[in-house]
């Protein structure tokens, strides 16, 4: 989509921005929106009252008890969507028809034919979407980036992510699947943003299911470029958040990202001669959810200017495609090509 006439100017009225959801995640929306300069925090929308009045008597939001009050109450400008992932495109689909912006959580619906959907909705109405998959707003990936684009490892020839999470609760664990949609769209956004577009998929799980739900996953990604991208997931009962370590091969050096932020290593020929990055803790932080903050500052400015958002509906619809493909490889036991129209 091209770019859309600035939502404000220098002398224009702030963002006015109102968040539906208000769990941890959607605290930290509110918290990002609170923060920007270019944005009003006006209103936060959830079922539980509790939640709802915590967070808008922190931000000094008016708070109601669905997205549809909220519309009905307040003129907004954009909409944060960090509710229930399957309350996701419900909530999309009533911001756009509103005429409103969209800055929402993964996953965009359970399909690419279900991002798409909000693509065409999008266009229609003339509004951003943009879809948060935070961990390109990362020091780690975003370190790791830079230095894949200074040529320093040569041509990327493998990418390998080992991922863990807590088993989630009965609340999330609504899904068989619900792995590839509420942790993996993550790293099936960063295998294309590091690796490019991918041509086919195998994937493979354990029998054992923990809370009903997949619970050991093995993907391997043939790449357009020839390279070969692999990714290894487990649920774990207890765990507290997820953590996740990143090896890039190139033709004559490599890198890898400890746990997103923590650190980036990088060596040549000699893996004993190694060079390490390390956020600075008075200006980035590597905590985990710093890319959540990071990304949504990016978004706002971004939509002060009139400019479309870095990761939009269509990285979504990417990266469904990718989960689209998994799921079918897993299901058949077979190689799948990756569909043309989501790559």
């Amino acid at each position: 989509m091209s770019a859309i006439r600035s939502t404000t100017s220098s002398a224009a009225p702030a963002i006015r921005v109102g968040v539906v959801g208000c769990g941890l995640v959607g605290s930290m929306h509110a918290e990002g929106a609170h923060a920007h300069p270019s944005v009003r925090l006006v209103a936060v929308a959830a079922p539980s009252p509790a939640n709802r009045t915590r967070i808008a008597e922190r931000f000094a939001a008016t708070p109601y008890e669905s997205l549809d009050h909220m519309l009905q109450s307040e003129s907004l400008d954009c909409i944060c969507v960090a509710s229930p992932d399957q309350t996701h495109i419900g909530h999309v689909e009533a911001a756009l028809a509103a005429g409103l912006h969209v800055f929402a959580e993964k996953p965009l619906g359970y399909s690419r034919c279900d991002a798409e959907a909000i693509a065409k909705s999008a266009e229609t109405s003339q509004r951003f979407v943009a879809v948060n998959y935070n961990r390109r707003h990362s020091f780690g990936y975003r370190t790791a980036q830079r230095i894949l684009n200074e040529g320093y490892c040569g041509e990327v020839r493998q990418i390998w992510i080992q991922v863990t999470d807590g088993t989630p609760p009965p609340h999330v664990a609504l899904r068989e699947d619900v792995v590839h949609w509420t942790l993996l769209g993550h790293h099936y956004d960063l295998i294309r943003w590091l690796g490019g577009p991918v041509a086919s998929i195998w994937a493979t799980t354990t029998p054992v299911r923990t809370a009903g739900v997949v619970a050991d996953l093995a993907v391997i990604f043939r790449m357009k470029s020839g390279a070969a991208a692999t990714l290894n997931v487990s649920y774990r009962d207890g765990q507290q958040r997820t953590t996740e370590r990143c090896e890039i091969v190139g033709e004559h050096g490599g890198l890898v990202v400890e746990d997103v932020s923590r650190r980036v290593i990088r060596f040549q020929s000699d893996p004993d001669h190694r060079e390490i990055f390390q956020a600075n803790p008075f200006t980035q932080g590597d905590q985990f959810y710093v890319s959540l903050r990071d990304h949504l500052d990016a978004f706002f400015t971004r939509l002060a200017a009139g400019l479309a958002p870095e990761i939009s509906v269509e990285d979504a619809i990417h990266a469904n495609a990718l989960a689209d493909a998994v799921i079918l490889s897993i299901n058949t036991s077979r190689e799948v090509a990756v569909d043309a129209a989501g790559e």
